[in-house]
């Protein structure tokens, strides 16, 4: 677990970097991606950044729908 979160934050920051992206936004993004949409909008409430309550919710809960369906496909394609 530590190397995978290692290596999404050298991503994440460098990309960030490349594209500069706000700060706020990225860190939202990632927390969205690690933890799911309720620690993402807990974050950004306790930040005070409350414009993007909504966003951090949306990418949280769109990532458990992709997540879901690219598992659904993988348990299909090499299930027993």
């Amino acid at each position: 677990l530590t190397i995978m979160v290692a290596v999404h934050w050298i991503v994440l920051l460098a990309g960030a970097k490349a594209l500069r992206l706000p700060m706020e936004a990225t860190l939202l993004g990632s927390n969205a991606c690690i933890g799911g949409p309720a620690t993402a909008a807990g974050m950004a409430a306790a930040k005070g950044w409350h414009s993007l309550l909504q966003p951090a919710m949306l990418t949280g809960s769109l990532g458990y729908a992709i997540g879901t369906g690219a598992g659904m496909l993988v348990a299909r394609a090499y299930g027993s």
